[in-house]
């Protein structure tokens, strides 16, 4: 029997091995070959010429569940990339609406832990070039890994501390400071602002723009 390279709307690889499995056990075929691969789903039907006939007079599509047959009018593919069906447009907007409510969510905890990371780093720079100016050690008289030794004992464990031996001389100075504090001010207004963002007004926003 030909093989084909598709699955139905809703069903993954493991789910359609499941319907094949059946059609086994019913007889409706002998066997499968499982082709699938990287580029997509390929099953080769074995089956005697009977049953090919037999599949042949029921409709393949039918027999091999390749379609779906749906009496209600709001069929789509979901975020998921499986078949939903959805009785009126209101349930179809819920859908949509809730999902990208949860998809803000995360890009608005994302966007706050980054502004936070990065913060965390500009604090951390900043108490590393202070304790140069004010002496509490000499890299001139350090190798790098007392450097580094004193970098995780005194200003952060965190891997971001380890480039700040890298950092040159020359910007190991009250003006450094002070440009990384301006950076921290800003920063610590954005975040402050996204602090305030909630999922809807980001929803609302978006496709506010959009209009």
């Amino acid at each position: 029997f030909p093989s084909h390279d598709t699955v139905p709307y809703g069903e993954d690889r493991a789910g359609y091995i499941t319907i094949l499995n059946d059609l086994c056990d019913k007889n409706t075929i002998n066997d499968y070959d499982d082709q699938c691969s990287g580029n997509g789903s390929q099953f080769a039907i074995k089956c005697s010429k009977a049953q090919k006939e037999e599949i042949l007079a029921k409709d393949p599509l039918k027999v091999f569940k390749l379609e779906k047959q749906y009496t209600e009018n709001l069929t789509m593919i979901g975020h998921d990339n499986k078949i939903r069906v959805f009785d009126t447009v209101e349930q179809v907007i819920k859908y949509f609406v809730e999902y990208r409510l949860t998809a803000f969510e995360k890009g608005i905890e994302f966007d706050r832990n980054s502004v936070k990371s990065k913060l965390t780093e500009l604090y951390d720079k900043v108490k590393f070039i202070k304790d140069f100016i004010t002496g509490k050690f000499d890299i001139t008289k350090m190798k790098k890994s007392d450097l580094l030794a004193y970098i995780e004992e005194n200003i952060t464990k965190a891997d971001h501390g380890k480039s700040f031996v890298n950092i040159p001389m020359y910007n190991l100075t009250t003006d450094s400071v002070e440009a990384y504090e301006n950076s921290i001010e800003s920063l610590e207004f954005e975040l402050g602002k996204l602090m305030e963002v909630t999922p809807q007004s980001r929803f609302l926003g978006f496709y506010r723009d959009w209009e």
